[in-house]
C-alpha cells in the first residue's frame, strides 16, 4: 500500500495532522492494516516501525544542532559550499 498527498501552501504542521489523520482513519478502514511492522535497517537489522498517533514531532533545525553542532538557519542557500 502506498499513502500520498499534496496541499498547497500548508506547513509542516498541517501537513502532520492531515497525515495522522489519513492514517488514522486507513488503520480503522483497511482490514490486516498493523501499526507496528518489522523492516529491515540499511545494514539489514530488523527493527519495529510504529505508526501509532501521535507521532512524535521533531524541529529539523534543532535537531541538525544537536547532531552536528551546525545551527543551519545562520545559512543561505548561497551558502551550500560552506556547509559541505
Amino acid at each position: 500500500m502506498v499513502a500520498e498527498h499534496y496541499a498547497v501552501y500548508w506547513n509542516y504542521v498541517d501537513n502532520m495532522n492531515f497525515m495522522e489523520k489519513m492514517f488514522k482513519y486507513l488503520f480503522a478502514h483497511v482490514e490486516g492494516l498493523k501499526k507496528k511492522v518489522i523492516v529491515a535497517d540499511k545494514d539489514g537489522v530488523e527493527r519495529e516501525v510504529d505508526f501509532s498517533i501521535p507521532w512524535q514531532r521533531i524541529d529539523f533545525i534543532d535537531l541538525m544542532k544537536k547532531d552536528s553542532s551546525i545551527d543551519i538557519a545562520q545559512f543561505c542557500a548561497d551558502d551550500e559550499n560552506e556547509l559541505r
